[in-house]
């Protein structure tokens, strides 16, 4: 069940009202615009809420009802850690609102307003912050009984703090990271692998991103450390290699550990981030097979011109096969957010790249070519 409506309403950056509806289908949503026009806050609004469809540990028992709440913070990081900085600032008082849907009709909704201290305000006298303001949460139960796995992988590289120590001090409260960081290097050092027993599609994935990285990766489970075994097996702690390579090492642990194919929807802001034009493409191609083949719902934040294009001409290969236009099939959607100055974010999207206006992308690359005329 993929999402399908997203509805923020005075929500950080997003004045008054914005709402985007996608289908209920495997593809790639790719969104693009001028910094701090809202990209990254949308997926991780979208992903706070879609992190929350799954049971919690044996244990814990049902999803407190401030939990919705509770993971916009632990996501979004303010500070101080109050739900209320989350809302649109201005003077004096405002009510926000984040709406996310899956499927048809399966909604989590969270009203609050800028005086809303903390996670909460729920009821029974359960510790969990300060209760002033307002904050309702509806659905979160019905939410959680209809489970669906999901990634974020943000832009910040993340692979060399992926060892015991962060997580220890991150638990203990000394660092104040974003939760959904730390939970992506925990699913990193914890993972296992089971040589012999992918799906061939998957084998295929695999052999192609090692014969384009170069190198293989080893998670030390026991130690809590991952290294980067290179050429004649010299193998390299990974805070000691470059940045892009670790963001490969990151992807050939999460696809090998099958954690990648086995979620339904993904997050992944700037994945060109670090990474040399040559693998931007790869990474490019590597996304629209995966979600091809695996049937993921994929949510992407660009500022690459590469990545942009290169997803757009395989996706015309796709087309121009007649393979691209059945319904509820594998599909494509270009996006860009419009920051404007009193009436919030506009979105504008294409099915095509060449059909996206305003491109705010190529506008600067057309200005870039004329000068240099």
């Amino acid at each position: 069940m993929f999402v399908t409506e997203v509805y923020l309403e005075n929500f950080t950056v997003f004045r008054n009202v914005f709402r985007m509806e996608f289908p209920d289908a495997p593809g790639l949503h790719i969104f693009t615009g001028v910094n701090a026009s809202g990209k990254t806050h949308l997926l991780q609004a979208m992903y706070a809420a879609v992190s929350l469809a799954r049971k919690r540990e044996p244990g814990l028992g049902e999803w407190p009802p401030y939990a919705f709440a509770e993971r916009l913070v632990s996501v979004f990081r303010p500070f101080p850690a109050d739900l209320g900085r989350l809302a649109f600032r201005k003077q004096g008082s405002i009510d926000a609102r984040i709406a996310v849907r899956r499927g048809k009709n399966l909604w989590l909704e969270l009203e609050f307003s800028n005086h809303t201290h903390g996670y909460v305000g729920e009821p029974d006298g359960e510790k969990s912050g300060n209760r002033r303001g307002k904050l309702q949460t509806h659905g979160l139960e019905e939410w959680s009984e209809h489970p669906v796995g999901s990634v974020f992988l943000p832009a910040q590289e993340v692979l060399s703090y992926a060892h015991g120590s962060v997580h220890t001090a991150y638990r203990m409260g000394v660092v104040a990271l974003p939760e959904h960081h730390v939970e992506l290097m925990e699913m990193a050092i914890s993972s296992g692998f089971s040589p012999g027993k992918y799906p061939q599609v998957l084998k295929n994935m695999l052999e192609n991103l090692q014969e384009e990285f170069g190198r293989e990766v080893e998670v030390d489970r026991s130690q809590q450390k991952i290294f980067v075994v290179e050429k004649y097996r010299k193998k390299l702690e990974v805070p000691l290699v470059a940045d892009g390579i670790r963001k490969l090492a990151l992807l050939w642990i999460l696809l090998k550990s099958r954690r990648l194919s086995d979620a339904s929807i993904l997050f992944w802001d700037e994945p060109e981030a670090h990474l040399h034009p040559r693998w931007i493409r790869l990474i490019a191609r590597f996304l629209f097979s995966l979600a091809k083949q695996f049937s993921l719902q994929v949510f992407v934040a660009t500022h690459s011109p590469v990545f942009l294009q290169e997803v757009d001409y395989l996706w015309k290969r796709l087309l121009e096969n007649g393979r691209g236009k059945e319904k509820g099939k594998f599909g494509v959607k270009f996006y860009v957010l419009d920051r404007k100055a009193r009436k919030g974010i506009e979105v504008y999207s294409a099915d095509r790249l060449a059909e996206l206006q305003p491109d705010p992308l190529y506008d600067v690359l057309w200005e870039l070519y004329e000068e240099t005329l």
